[in-house]
């Protein structure tokens, strides 16, 4: 797997784009905007607004890039919270 990068976190694998990981770096409050916004945005996305990176925020994330033609990455970056501040 060239160019990615493997960790462990609380027991489980997973495995991230370098790029991706580094832009990873959006605030608490950040993140509970993002999922207000993806709430407000995506149907049936009923993400807990807690701040924290949950398994469902990349999907519905990844909904909302697809149905408004957005480069399909799922990520937590601060150029996907601009995108949603400037759909909503």
């Amino acid at each position: 797997m060239s160019g990615f990068t493997r960790s462990t976190l609380s027991g489980y694998p997973w495995v991230t784009k370098p790029e991706l990981q580094a832009s990873f770096d959006l605030s608490f409050a950040e993140i509970e905007e993002m999922q207000k916004r993806l709430n407000r945005l995506v149907k049936n996305a009923n993400l807990a607004v807690d701040g924290k990176l949950g398994s469902k925020k990349p999907r519905a994330l990844e909904d909302w890039q697809r149905a408004n033609g957005q480069t399909i990455d799922g990520g937590p970056t601060r150029q996907n919270l601009e995108k949603l501040r400037q759909a909503a």
